[in-house]
C-alpha cells in the first residue's frame, strides 16, 4: 500500500457510489502528523454518515483505513476521550442543537478522523 498523496485526496473528494447512490464528502483535508505514527490522518466531513461511507470513500481511493473515529454529529462534537462502545449523556441543549440541525438541514454534517496508509 502506498502513502497518501494529493491524487488520493482528489479521488476521495470526487466521491464514489455506495449501493447505487453517489456520495461525495463536503471536505477532505490532511491533519497534522502525530509523533507516534507515520500514517497520514485525514479529516473527512460528510452529510449523512451513511453506513461505512467514509471507509468506502477512502478504500475506493486506493488507501487502507487503519483507524476511524467519528468526531462530530451535526453541531455536536463528541468528547475526545469517549472510548469504543461508550456513550455520553446528552444535555437538553445538546439534544435541541441536534434537533435543530435536522430541521434546518436534513443533511446535517458529520465528520470523522481517519488514519490511512
Amino acid at each position: 500500500m502506498e502513502q497518501c498523496h494529493k491524487k488520493h485526496l482528489i479521488a476521495i473528494s470526487e466521491g464514489t457510489r455506495i449501493d447505487g447512490v453517489k456520495v461525495v464528502p463536503d471536505s477532505v483535508e490532511p491533519l497534522d502528523a502525530q509523533p507516534d505514527t507515520k500514517r497520514t490522518r485525514l479529516k473527512i466531513v460528510v452529510h449523512e454518515g451513511r453506513n461505512h461511507e467514509v471507509r468506502e470513500l477512502v478504500q475506493n481511493a486506493g488507501l487502507k483505513v487503519y483507524a476511524l473515529k467519528r468526531v462530530r454529529i451535526g453541531r455536536f462534537r463528541l468528547p475526545s476521550d469517549l472510548g469504543i462502545g461508550k456513550m455520553v449523556e446528552l444535555k437538553e441543549a445538546d439534544i435541541k442543537a441536534l434537533e435543530g440541525d435536522q430541521r434546518a438541514s436534513p443533511k446535517a454534517r458529520d465528520s470523522a478522523s481517519v488514519e490511512v496508509k
